[in-house]
């Protein structure tokens, strides 16, 4: 398991996929690394929340807590 503590993108560099391309990165290197699933900690605002629904094949819930199963 992986546990991302924060991710954080400038305002002015927003809504270019930044984050998306790193999380795209790390995803596969968690693969390479046998890596199951990893913990996001969750910002609350409406950037971050229009962010984390662009992930597919995750758990969401009332905590701040977003968690994606890589592989079985």
């Amino acid at each position: 398991m992986a546990y991302v503590d924060w991710v954080y993108v400038l305002k002015a560099y927003r809504h270019r996929g930044i984050a998306r391309k790193l999380f795209v990165e790390m995803e596969k290197d968690c693969v390479k690394n046998d890596i199951n699933q990893y913990y996001l900690i969750r910002a609350r605002n409406e950037d971050a929340d229009r962010f984390y629904q662009s992930f597919e094949n995750v758990e969401r819930n009332e905590i701040p807590v977003l968690r994606r199963y890589l592989k079985d």
